[in-house]
C-alpha cells in the first residue's frame, strides 16, 4: 500500500486534508497538521479505515501551500 509524504515549507502550522477514496465507493477523510518547515510520512496500510488491499486516490488539501510525494509502497 501507498506510503506518501507531506511538507510544510511555510513558517507556522498548516492543517492539510486528506481524502482516501476507490471505485467501490469506499470515502475516508481526515484532517492533520503539519509543523512549520515540517514533514510527516503517511503508510495506508497503517491506516484500520482504509481497506486493504486498496486500489484507489488519495487527495490532499489545504488553505496554503504543501508538498506532497508518494514515497514507498508498503508489500506484505
Amino acid at each position: 500500500m501507498t506510503v506518501y509524504t507531506v511538507t510544510n515549507p511555510n513558517s507556522f502550522e498548516i492543517e492539510v486534508g486528506h481524502e482516501i477514496v476507490n471505485a467501490s465507493g469506499f470515502s475516508y477523510r481526515f484532517q492533520s497538521r503539519i509543523p512549520p518547515n515540517g514533514a510527516a510520512i503517511y503508510h495506508l496500510q497503517d491506516l484500520p479505515q482504509v481497506p486493504s488491499p486498496f486500489q484507489g486516490s488519495v487527495m490532499l488539501t489545504s488553505d496554503n501551500p504543501f508538498d506532497a510525494k508518494v514515497v514507498g509502497y508498503d508489500y506484505p
